[in-house]
């Protein structure tokens, strides 16, 4: 009888949905994942300190006390599950920060392996205004791994972390297989699809689509998600103040079966976004052919291939956000190539697969070093 090889033991300490967000839903993913499951014994502590999307980075009693509470379950699981490595999201603003590096502190106190993987960016401007910051990003970083989303993302921690981070890009499942794209439509449909907040850039694209029917151009317009900073009843009083609403129309937030039909019965994605790092609902969108307007914000330009994928303008820019839709809403022939192109790129490089298989690949190579 073969003696079966112990699994290495790896603690997650992340945030998990609820609220959904992109950091949250791929790390559900990686947990869920049959292929790490098999390759290691996971253990998960829910990084559950926000309870709603705006929520997030804002300070509380609550959130203190959960921390205490958090301390106490993080210390308890090192000695009793005693993890050869531990995968953390660490934050790098504002409370969070703090708290975040204290949690790093303890991991490292027990000599495991601490492997921090940033889905945000702003270490590089938190650490040139803040020589503090710039200390404590070095020390909790020193004699850990650090991965990040993109090349791009890469250069965010270049003057607090050497060597050179590890490069690791978001994969999602290709669900796209089971579903039918519906294109017997006389007007194109623009579809955003993000949490309702300011800095996703949606009145730019309400600014925009009022530029398009200035000038007669045909178009309908959904604007689905959940809601953040702006309320659906914001976005119906700033439709109607444009009077946009006979064009367009504000769904809420939408989930699973219902949002990927959802892609697929729409022409073209927008995402006017001020500050990202690696969306995954530009992922989503790729996924199901649909040409992708968004801007020069984090990864994105690596994502979007201008042009060829999709097209990119700068954040903030409605007359050029409105041109850009203009192009794609008046030429079908090239929403449909772009939208092939995005699909191609997205199989060979963004499948959950791919991303499963390289963490699997990274956690063995830490843990055997």
């Amino acid at each position: 009888m073969h003696n079966q090889k112990v699994k290495s033991k790896i603690l997650f300490f992340v945030p998990l949905p609820p609220p959904v967000h992109g950091a949250a839903l791929r790390n559900k993913s990686l947990i869920e994942s049959k292929v790490l499951n098999s390759a290691f014994e996971i253990s998960v502590i829910p990084f559950d300190f926000a309870t709603s999307i705006n929520d997030i980075g804002r300070f509380s009693i609550l959130k203190l006390t959960k921390m205490v509470g958090r301390l106490y379950t993080v210390v308890h699981t090192m000695l009793r599950f005693g993890p050869q490595l531990v995968y953390f999201n660490f934050s790098v603003y504002g409370h969070a920060l703090y708290r975040d590096f204290l949690f790093a502190l303890i991991f490292k106190s027990f000599r495991t392996n601490v492997v921090f993987h940033l889905r945000t960016q702003g270490v590089k401007s938190q650490s040139t205004n803040s020589n503090f910051k710039r200390i404590l990003f070095k020390t909790a970083f020193r004699n850990a791994t650090v991965i990040c989303l993109s090349d791009y993302l890469a250069k965010d921690v270049e003057d607090v972390y050497q060597p050179r981070p590890l490069v690791v890009n978001n994969g999602i499942e290709d669900v796209f297989p089971k579903y039918t794209l519906s294109s017997d439509r006389s007007i194109p449909i623009i579809l955003f699809l993000s949490n309702l907040s300011r800095t996703k850039g949606i009145l730019d694209l309400i600014g925009a689509l009022e530029i398009l029917k200035s000038e007669s151009i045909p178009f309908e317009a959904l604007i689905a998600g959940g809601e953040g900073d702006l309320l659906v009843k914001d976005i119906q009083a700033e439709l109607k103040s444009k009077s946009l609403t006979p064009n367009v129309r504000v769904l809420g937030p939408i989930f699973g079966d219902e949002k990927f039909k959802l892609y697929c019965s729409t022409d073209i994605f927008v995402f006017p976004t001020y500050f990202e790092a690696f969306p995954g609902v530009v992922l989503e969108a790729m996924q199901f052919c649909l040409p992708v307007v968004s801007t020069f914000e984090g990864a994105i330009p690596e994502i979007v291939d201008d042009g060829v994928t999709g097209f990119l303008v700068q954040k903030q820019n409605v007359n050029d956000l409105a041109e850009k839709l203009k192009i794609l809403l008046k030429v079908e022939s090239l929403r449909k190539e772009l939208g092939n192109n995005g699909r191609n790129k997205f199989v060979k490089k963004y499948r959950l697969n791919d991303f499963e298989n390289k963490m699997v690949k990274v956690f063995n190579d830490i843990l055997e070093n």
